[in-house]
């Protein structure tokens, strides 16, 4: 948004283009254009928040597609055992904050019991035994998540490309508000990266 602005406060700069992302930090900027604000208003939407904004920052369809067996079982572990995690912290009112940018690594997702091995390396926590032994009574009653996470995942994955196509639409609007002749255009394969539509702009 502030490369948008600028373009469009600016006497010097005539064109524009760029590759939107970090959709999530948009929040209390979104929506952008009035062609989308009227009509959030006279619908009535209110889901245009943070969660809204963070689907449309995840990694596109196509990536979910050329995912293996081993990487969907993998990627369930992550969800289930993070979230296991999280109950448990909110239990007892502790943070969850990692000591590292990528909070899990492949052999720490095999199973639980190497997930809790590992959870005071990848999280700022201390567990006593008691702690272990109630997280794996929590984990047990939990177990039936590892049929759903996949199966809703999916659906994300298909929500997440008509909300990016919103937000990408509304910044096309938005500049088209304010006179500057505007096209989107996909400039390289998603696999290269999830962010992959350019916004170019050229006042008129």
């Amino acid at each position: 948004n502030h490369i948008i602005n600028a373009f469009l406060q600016s006497q010097n700069i005539r064109c524009m283009a760029v590759v939107s992302c970090c959709y999530h930090k948009m929040l209390g900027t979104f929506p952008l254009s009035q062609e989308l604000k009227d009509l959030s208003m006279h619908h009535d939407i209110d889901f245009f928040n943070h969660y809204f904004l963070r689907l449309g920052a995840n990694e596109p369809l196509s990536r979910w597609w050329r995912m293996s067996a081993d990487e969907h079982v993998e990627h369930c572990n992550n969800v289930v055992f993070r979230a296991v995690l999280e109950i448990f912290c909110q239990q007892r009112t502790l943070e969850l904050k990692k000591k590292r940018r990528k909070a899990t690594k492949k052999s720490e997702v095999k199973d639980f019991d190497s997930y809790l091995l590992n959870v005071q390396n990848i999280y700022d926590l201390s567990f006593s035994q008691k702690d272990i032994s109630e997280i794996k009574e929590l984990y047990d009653t939990k177990y039936e998540l590892h049929n759903l996470v996949e199966n809703i995942s999916g659906l994300q994955f298909l929500i997440q490309q008509v909300i990016e196509s919103l937000i990408l639409a509304d910044r096309k609007s938005y500049l088209e508000q304010f006179g500057a002749k505007t096209e989107l255009y996909h400039v390289f394969d998603d696999v290269i990266s999830p962010r992959n539509t350019v916004i170019y702009a050229v006042k008129s």
